[in-house]
Formats: structure tokens, sequence, C-alpha cells
């Protein structure tokens, strides 16, 4: 474990078990790394804390935290504590709703089930401005996700309108679509998530106006928040629901 951590920031060359256990884009080989830092409980281990019993956790945590303090993790790069660490992962230390995305939703293929989708919500007042305010920020705060300069893939959730028109549905699908962009680039699926009632016009609005060359997935009846993590299981009774969780982090204040 110790040297694949040592491998991902580019302190030995890869190997395929690193790409292997690999869960989102890892540094790219190559890139100069000056400072690490640690975080969780390990992390305490790392830092020097005295154990008495290396297994009091009933795990490999403590031994773990050992062999990363002797490492060239610590030896090869500064190490910087962090002032604040959080002592779980990143489900563990937080809650998690699990909710059901009735009949009216669209999907254009069986590309479930998804794991661990990050939430970029639009503000009300995000909304209230208009189609082109939406455009214009979803591709402002779609930099939040950058990673190297290049985007990860997001859910974009929003709360739409109640009853809008098919005027209203065609311009909020373009917003959408052209705040997008970066995205739609990379052949991303489409994940939209909606608090409203129209998931399903609006998925099929926005996999018509893409000329169907991207997947669409738009739900409703699900209320996230910027900072939640979204799992989509696979499609049951038939195909009319998705089973959804919402995973969000807690912080001690």
């Amino acid at each position: 474990m110790v040297g694949i951590l040592e491998e991902s920031v580019c302190l030995k060359v890869r190997t395929p078990m690193y790409e292997e256990l690999l869960t989102n884009k890892g540094i790219k080989d190559g890139y100069t790394i000056e400072h690490i830092t640690f975080s969780g409980g390990v992390a305490d281990y790392i830092y020097g804390s005295n154990y008495s019993d290396p297994f009091k956790y009933g795990d490999m945590g403590v031994v773990l935290g050992e062999e990363i303090a002797k490492s060239t993790l610590v030896k090869n790069l500064k190490l910087k504590p962090a002032k604040e660490t959080i002592r779980a992962t990143v489900v563990g230390a937080g809650s998690h709703t699990t909710d059901i995305s009735g009949s009216t939703i669209t999907y254009t293929e069986d590309i479930f089930p998804i794991k661990n989708l990050p939430i970029l919500k639009l503000s009300s007042e995000d909304e209230a401005k208009g189609f082109n305010s939406i455009e214009e920020c979803l591709r402002e705060k779609l930099k939040w996700f950058n990673l190297e300069n290049e985007s990860q893939q997001v859910a974009v959730a929003i709360k739409g309108p109640k009853s809008p028109s098919f005027i209203d549905i065609q311009n909020l699908s373009k917003a959408l679509i052209n705040g997008m962009t970066e995205l739609l680039q990379r052949n991303y699926p489409v994940f939209i998530i909606v608090e409203n009632d129209i998931a399903k016009v609006l998925g099929q609005t926005v996999h018509r106006q893409l000329n169907k060359s991207n997947n669409v997935v738009c739900i409703d009846s699900i209320k996230v928040e910027n900072g939640d993590y979204i799992d989509i299981g696979s499609p049951l009774v038939n195909g009319k629901v998705v089973p959804v969780v919402i995973k969000t982090l807690v912080f001690n204040s």
C-alpha cells in the first residue's frame, strides 16, 4: 500500500496495480511535488503519535501510518502537518439519504450503477436571473471541479421551473448544454438532477438538442446541495425508477 502511495505522487515508476486501484484522475506522471500532508486517523501515526497496541482499532491503520513515516513519502518530500484533520473516510464522516427518483425520468442508455458523482448545484439566485445566467454560472462553477486543468464528471443540479412552457424547457435545455460545453467535448454523459417534476421532458429535450451524441441521465424529485455526492443504482420496476443515495460530509463547527 505504501508503494502504491509513492507511485501516486511520482516517487516510483507506476505499475499496473496503481492503475487498477485508481478511482479518479491521478497526478500526471513526472509532476514535481515538494510538500505532502496527510489527514485522517492514520495521519496521527505518521506525525508521531505513540501507541501501545498496533491493532487497537481492529485494523491496520496504525501499522500503515508507521510504514508511511519510514517511506520516501516523508523522506523525499517536506511533511506539512494539517491544522485540521478528519478521522474517518468520506462516507464514514458523513451522512447519507436514500431516495427513489420516479417514473418521469430520462436515461438514454443503461450506464448504471454510477458511484460518487460530485454535485454542482446552481443557486435559486442563479436560476432567477434567467437562462443566460444559468449558462454563465454553470460554465464558471464547473471550474471548481477542474483537476489539473481537466474537467471531471459532475452532476448538475437545479430546482427548475414548476410549470414550464414548451419554450421554457427548450431554453433551459439550451442553457444547460451551453454551460456544459467542456464536459460535452470530453464526451461525458450528461447528468442532470431537478427538484421539480420535469426530468422526463427536460432529459428528452437535452438529448434531442445534442443530436443524441451524448448519453443523458435526468432525474427529478431529488434534493441535493453543493458538496454532496450521489450514487445512482440500476433501474428498477422495468426501468421506471432508479434508486439514489445522497452522501453529505458533516463537519464539526
